[in-house]
């Protein structure tokens, strides 16, 4: 882990970085929650934060805080992930929960927590760094030297077009785009809770690595185990994720992850993952229209890689990407190695 440094913000002032220690959560999460606001469907404490950090099964995070005369000014977080792709694997960090206190903005703050962390990442043989900034950070990251790669497809399907249109529209003549979650009867009625999966953990072994070993060799994909399923899906301190599971023959073929809201005062259902046997798109698209048969909503919503079998599944019933909406990804190769990012 990187050690303390001194860094010049101007001839006045200096910003110390030092690595994030558990002593300094409590800082940490006022200044998050100062800087970033409070959610109403995210509750940023304690428990979040270490579920987020501590306890990914990729590993502990980069953290690093700045302070400028021991005031607490910075934090810059780079949550670990891994990828498979062409037969290996990559190991990669994505910058996230990154604030500078308003009273020290526009001072470098930024600029130099980033560059540390990077410098972390390369020490730790890090492969490649990816995030996807809102239109006010993005400018920084370009700044520093990441290359915009593309845009992350959003897919959509309307069920109920005329109410979803009415809602949208009341929303934003009030300047309410509420957000929110939703436990739904019927919803939690018609599918199982995602903890079911782990009941026999033997066949969501089998259906992870037939589905992993069918994807196209030149695309790039989050390696989901069995430790990553659980961490993500069922152990997250403040979300509730059900599944739709398909069998043939007593087999398990294929799971459908998701989740609802409540956006723009109308019921979303959100499809977080797609793993089909043998990454067919046929046995995809039959637990999507299953899924959208059984749970009563306004409208769909889908995060889908546009090289996987979901992409092919939602397409063939009739969901659209929606145009200038998905989340603009860029990256930057930390060791210059395995992968450029212009490969992403």
């Amino acid at each position: 882990m990187s050690t303390v440094t001194s860094l010049q913000v101007n001839k006045k002032d200096s910003l110390d970085i030092v690595p994030y220690s558990r002593e300094s959560l409590g800082g940490v999460l006022k200044l998050l929650n100062l800087s970033l606001g409070e959610k109403e469907n995210l509750d940023r404490n304690s428990e979040y934060w270490n579920w987020k950090h501590e306890r990914n099964p990729f590993g502990r995070s980069i953290m690093l805080l700045g302070y400028e005369e021991k005031k607490l000014v910075g934090v810059r977080a780079f949550l670990r992930w891994q990828f498979h792709w062409k037969g290996q694997i990559l190991n990669a960090v994505r910058p996230v929960d990154s604030v500078t206190h308003p009273q020290a903005r526009r001072r470098g703050v930024f600029s130099r927590l980033t560059n540390a962390a990077c410098r972390v990442a390369e020490q730790d043989r890090t492969d490649f760094i990816f995030n996807t900034p809102n239109k006010n950070s993005l400018p920084g990251y370009l700044k520093l030297g990441w290359q915009e790669v593309g845009t992350l497809p959003v897919m959509m399907k309307m069920v109920k077009p005329i109410k979803l249109t009415w809602n949208i529209l009341k929303a934003r003549f009030r300047r309410n785009h509420w957000y929110g979650l939703k436990e739904n009867s019927t919803f939690t009625e018609s599918l199982e809770r995602v903890t079911c999966l782990f009941e026999n953990e033997r066949e969501i072994i089998e259906l992870i690595s037939r589905e992993a070993g069918k994807g196209k060799d030149e695309s790039i994909a989050t390696v989901k185990n069995i430790s990553f399923l659980k961490w993500r899906y069922t152990r997250h301190p403040q979300r509730e994720y059900y599944v739709q599971r398909y069998y043939e023959s007593g087999v398990l073929k294929g799971i459908v992850i998701c989740r609802m809201n409540i956006r723009y005062g109308s019921s979303e259902l959100m499809i977080n993952d797609i793993i089909a046997h043998g990454n067919d798109y046929r046995i995809a698209k039959k637990m999507i229209d299953d899924l959208i048969g059984q749970v009563k909503c306004d409208y769909i919503v889908a995060h889908v890689d546009s090289s996987s079998c979901g992409w092919i599944a939602l397409k063939q019933l009739k969901f659209r990407m929606i145009p200038y909406k998905g989340p603009r990804l860029v990256a930057k190769s930390v060791t210059g190695g395995k992968l450029a990012a212009q490969e992403l």
